[in-house]
């Protein structure tokens, strides 16, 4: 079978589970209350949060994506039954998931840890995973457009953020700022720890964040199938990195949204997004 036949055949595979999923609204799982989950928007720190917890229950390093996906399968990928039925779960029957779905009531049967991102860094971000994993060709402005709509697998950052903030104060769901990890990872990894009923020490906690640093998250995100042979870097944080959206020829300046969004680009994004932002502590301008 060829390349291209696969690929269509493993589109159609998807677009027949989100509908059974997504649209008739058939649980993904049955979810049990020993069961965490790791959710963000794509783009927001996810990969990085999943890479701490590996280290702080496995008690080593990650050897690649497979091993990262295979101790905390992605619900909505097509071998997540397969994975589900591998795994072994942790000491008092804990099991960890990462996805980027937005919010379903059934998962607060277990433990949920959203972590959330200023959107706009997270649309630059998810624009370079794009152009890189999808060979996407539209400007950052078409796509800018395209995420606003909702037009992108997981819904608009507001509709997903949204869905998931809208229920903060739910004992079993956890909202943590990607921000406020960024500056503090230790301290949030241990709040993060604790909420999910793992017993750490403060050594434990400390050596899952060293062991978690950007160029070994990014060393891991390489060996993810779609990434390989490709620029594409991965990782927590591209959109801190140098500005691939910048102009030839000029200096790379750093991927903070103010560098890259336009004046109007931010009036569209605040108007979809305003009060979300606000909300979460984010500027407007």
């Amino acid at each position: 079978m060829g390349n291209k036949v696969k690929v269509a055949v493993r589109m159609v595979r998807k677009v027949k589970r989100d509908l059974i999923h997504r649209v008739a609204g058939v649980p993904w799982m049955d979810v049990q209350p020993q069961d965490r989950f790791l959710f963000s928007w794509p783009r927001s720190g996810n990969t990085w949060l999943r890479h701490i917890v590996y280290h702080a229950t496995m008690r080593g390093e990650v050897s690649g994506f497979a091993a990262l996906e295979n101790a905390s399968p992605t619900i909505d990928a097509l071998e997540f039954r397969k994975r589900l039925a591998w795994m072994k779960p942790l000491p008092g029957g804990l099991r960890f998931f990462k996805s980027h779905l937005p919010y379903s009531e059934y998962f607060l049967k277990g433990k949920v840890v959203y972590i959330v991102r200023d959107g706009r860094d997270s649309t630059i971000s998810y624009y370079d995973y794009f152009r890189h994993i999808h060979r996407y060709q539209g400007s950052f402005d078409d796509f800018l457009t395209k995420t606003l709509a909702g037009r992108v697998r997981y819904g608009s950052w507001a509709h997903n953020a949204g869905s998931w903030v809208a229920h903060r104060g739910h004992p079993n769901l956890l909202l943590i700022r990607f921000e406020d990890m960024r500056a503090d990872p230790v301290g949030t990894a241990a709040q993060i720890f604790a909420f999910c009923g793992l017993e750490l020490s403060a050594e434990q906690v400390e050596a899952a964040v060293a062991d978690s640093s950007l160029d070994k998250v990014h060393q891991t995100f390489r060996t993810f199938r779609s990434a390989r042979k490709t620029q594409f870097s991965g990782g927590v944080n591209s959109a801190d990195e140098a500005d691939e959206v910048q102009p030839a020829g000029e200096k790379p300046a750093p991927r903070g949204w103010r560098n890259v969004f336009t004046p109007e680009q931010n009036r569209r994004f605040v108007a979809k997004a305003g009060p979300l932002l606000e909300q979460l502590g984010y500027d407007l301008d």
